[in-house]
């Protein structure tokens, strides 16, 4: 652990001095000015009778060194701890695109319409073969006022679908949106339903309200509701039965006046 952090963050020049510091801080407290101890080194030279521990671990003790460099330069002070080691990972936003689908795509839907942890929470079962897959596609979805597929931006394929349905009030329509299983967890639903909201309200005339209903067992379709800027309202009880249960349901609701999250 030492050598990685030494080797993070001092040339090969310099680790000699850091070694060096390290085993005094360690060993021999009493022989370091009171700028090189970190408190409990303190602790120990003010208390003779209180010995420093022959291990220590630069996870939990920040070090405070002096790092001798060229003659001719001045002294460098530098503060490391292991936390301080870790290089900082920034998780980029996935980017997807939406269109409409293709009777071609018949395929690519049976990746996710197949599997059974997708269909569970939906109220369809799982497809077994392409040709009821592909009727549905031709009597319901290209004929729906708005089905997308879902893309990965550069990749043709859907991985997904997202529908707004009407309802019978025409200012209200209802979201629905489904993933393949490979695409789960890295924001892909997250970021096709804010370019859905983003984009219905203008294609859709007299459309103020976006609705969703999640069973209160999903949690992780709340969420994406939540990042999209969904606004939770209501737990509906006994609301609905999917496959023969009934069960409870999460409300949530986006309107025309709502801005989408960055």
């Amino acid at each position: 652990m030492v050598d990685d952090a030494l080797d993070f963050l001092f040339p090969k020049s310099e680790q000699a001095v850091v070694r060096l510091t390290v085993g005094l801080v360690c060993s021999r407290p009493h022989l370091l000015p009171p700028a090189f101890l970190v408190p409990s080194m303190r602790f120990a030279k003010a208390n003779p009778q209180q010995t420093c521990p022959s291990r220590f671990s630069l996870s939990s003790v920040k070090l405070r060194c002096c790092i001798e460099g060229e003659a001719s330069q001045p002294k460098k002070t530098a503060s490391l701890s292991m936390e301080d080691a870790k290089p900082t990972m920034v998780k980029a936003a996935v980017e997807v695109t939406l269109r409409k689908f293709e009777l071609s795509d018949v395929d690519a839907m049976m990746a996710w319409a197949s599997d059974p942890q997708v269909a569970a929470v939906c109220r369809w079962d799982p497809y077994e073969s392409t040709e009821p897959l592909l009727a549905f596609i031709r009597d319901v979805v290209l004929p729906h006022p708005w089905f997308r597929a879902i893309c990965v931006a550069g990749e043709p394929r859907p991985v997904g679908a997202v529908s707004v349905s009407p309802t019978g009030d025409p200012c209200r329509a209802e979201l629905g949106y489904v993933l393949a299983r490979a695409h789960w967890g890295r924001g892909v639903a997250t970021a096709a339903v804010k370019r859905t909201v983003a984009a219905v309200f203008a294609e859709v005339p007299g459309l103020e309200r976006v609705e969703a209903l999640v069973d209160v067992a999903n949690p992780a379709s709340q969420r994406v509701l939540e990042k999209a800027g969904f606004t939770r309202e209501a737990v509906l009880r006994k609301y609905t039965a999917v496959k023969g249960v009934v069960r409870d349901m999460v409300i949530f609701s986006f309107i025309n006046a709502d801005p989408v999250p960055e």
